[in-house]
């Protein structure tokens, strides 16, 4: 083995030991390719319940991160309109007193412009009037009690807890776990409209004599709702990010961090079946969305596309399948709903057309079957089979003229296509034609013969045969009653 090969080697062993405790899922890693916007991040310490303030200070390790993927981090002590516009974030701490009206009313404003607020909870004080101040102002509520788990981990001071259970979210997204030290409780059966997207595990319990000894979980610790235009996301935890001897702060951490924080995008990846289920190929479907454009997709061979990088909103899907409007669905996405994948059901039917004879009623095979819109352009076209029967697929809604032909000649009929159809049709068969018109023809060809013969038998015979004849009908006209 030559030296450099050596040296390579000692060099990729080297750099595999350095980020072996760094290892992390692959969609923890996906998530982190994300790149970040500019985010500007406003600390309320206005109200804080810790001399000097508590969240800020304590965040420098998250900081450092983020401040290196676009953030900006500023706390204040005067909290209005003004300060707020220029921010897209705003963390609120545990608060000592109420926030006033018009400090309240500016944050709701602030909110429902876009702005994302982040409530940050506690396991105690929060049954006290001022804890829930804010946070009662959208309708959301944090409950006093701590937290614990049977399999907590104890550090020699404090217990904390993981988090694994997450519903699908665009808070959870590239977030494996989470970690709360002493948490608190989002009290669901106060609020309402707020989704609940982490809880603590089932065996875990709250150990409050309020709500009662070991009162089991889960209990759900990470909530969102959205609010006009811009969301309040609620985390039962202020040590989530701050408390670097209990947590010591994970990337997973600051993925939730940044779940919170930044804009998010949406996708709604619908399926497109017909009246059976089966997919759509190459349906095009036209997305009108909330700004008043639209886009235009296909869908592919299993009736999916993915219709990416969307703000919240409601996105109307129109669905046309052979030129014609066969489903308009509305599809809202937002912090509730998150992604859309809805299953649309297209007006598009199966046709069976079975051809029977005209006049003596029996099955026709071999017939050609073709289908035409109202304006005599062609959708399908085919033969029967031996049961003189021919189905025809996904066929639009609507209305369409069925064309039958068989031995040179031809029938139509216009049929409503609105759910899976069989229609029997007659045509009159040039077989059956001359089986009925054959004998009338062979009397009436007769009676001709027989008046030829019968003439040319005159033009033949003797003069007096002519003469007696002759005077024998003229006796007949002068003398009718003469036997």
């Amino acid at each position: 083995m030559s030296s450099r090969l050596r040296l390579s080697l000692l060099i990729l062993a080297v750099l595999t030991i350095s980020v072996g405790g760094q290892v992390r899922p692959a969609s923890a890693l996906t998530a982190a390719q994300y790149a970040s916007p500019r985010i500007s991040v406003l600390v309320d310490e206005t109200h804080a319940k810790y001399l000097g303030g508590y969240f800020y200070p304590n965040t420098a390790y998250m900081r450092s991160v983020l401040s290196s993927q676009g953030y900006s981090f500023d706390r204040t002590q005067a909290l209005d309109s003004t300060v707020l516009a220029s921010y897209d974030v705003l963390v609120t701490d545990l608060y000592k007193e109420n926030h006033t009206r018009p400090e309240i009313k500016a944050i709701k404003d602030w909110v429902n412009d876009g702005g994302r607020l982040i409530l940050t909870g506690e396991w105690s004080d929060l049954w006290v009037p001022w804890a829930n101040n804010v946070s009662s102002a959208f309708d959301v509520w944090f409950k006093n009690g701590t937290i614990y788990d049977d399999a907590a981990n104890f550090n020699g001071t404090s217990y904390w807890i993981q988090v694994r259970d997450f519903a699908p979210h665009p808070l959870t997204r590239g977030v494996d776990k989470v970690v709360l030290g002493a948490a608190g409780i989002i009290d669901m059966n106060r609020s309402r409209g707020i989704a609940a997207v982490a809880w603590s595990s089932a065996d875990s319990y709250v150990n409050a004599t309020w709500v009662g000894y070991k009162k089991r979980g889960p209990w759900p610790v990470v909530g969102c709702k959205s609010y006009g235009n811009g969301r309040v996301s609620m985390i039962s935890d202020v040590s989530l990010w701050a408390e670097s001897r209990l947590i010591n702060s994970t990337l997973w951490q600051i993925q939730l961090f940044r779940n919170m924080a930044e804009p998010w995008s949406y996708e709604i990846a619908p399926k497109v079946v017909d009246s059976r289920g089966t997919p759509l190929n190459d349906a095009r479907v036209e997305t009108r969305c909330p700004n008043a454009t639209t886009l235009c997709m296909k869908t592919n061979s299993t009736g999916h596309l993915a219709l990416k990088g969307l703000s919240n909103g409601s996105y109307t899907l129109t669905v046309i399948w052979r030129g014609v409007e066969v489903n308009q669905t509305t599809v809202t996405v937002g912090i509730l709903q998150g992604d859309a994948n809805p299953e649309i059901k297209a007006r598009v039917y199966y046709l069976t057309v079975t051809v029977t004879s005209g006049i003596f009623g029996g099955r026709v095979p071999e017939a050609k079957v073709t289908v035409y819109s109202t304006n005599r352009t062609q959708l399908e076209s085919g033969i029967t089979g031996t049961s003189g029967s021919i189905e025809f697929k996904q066929i639009p809604y609507g209305n369409w003229i069925i064309e039958v032909s068989a031995q040179y000649l031809s029938t139509s009929t216009t049929v409503m296509v609105d759910s899976d159809e069989s229609v029997e049709t007659g045509v009159t068969l040039a077989s059956e034609v001359l089986i009925i018109t054959l004998p009338i023809v062979v009397v009436i060809v007769g009676g001709w013969i027989y008046l030829l013969l019968r003439a040319k038998k005159l033009q033949g015979a003797p003069e007096h045969e002519k003469l007696n004849s002759g005077s024998q009908g003229l006796r007949r006209k002068i003398c009718p009653y003469t036997v």
